[in-house]
């Protein structure tokens, strides 16, 4: 399981892997092999990772491209709602 975002977070961040592993408190080729498929997370880890940058498993995880969605659903409501109504 990759965690196909990991790294995109990190520079977002302007952290380094080192930088990550040390808030974690984990090793920097724990964090390298998540980025790279290397290495499985646990569930836990998975769950502070998205805690720490804010973000959804399922972004993490690559499943969706929507970083945190209940951002999204606050900021896009007005326009959903729009598109709703053009369909009726």
């Amino acid at each position: 399981m990759k965690l196909s975002n990991l790294k995109a977070l990190r520079k977002k961040h302007k952290l380094t892997g080192k930088d990550l592993a040390n808030v974690l408190n984990i090793s920097y080729p724990q964090i390298y092999n998540y980025e790279n498929g290397k290495n499985e997370p646990t569930i836990e880890m998975i769950v502070a990772l998205a805690k720490y940058f804010n973000c959804s498993t399922d972004y993490l995880l690559g499943l969706t491209d929507i970083e945190n969605p209940a951002e999204f659903y606050r900021d896009n409501t007005l326009e959903l709602i729009k598109k709703s109504i053009e369909k009726l």
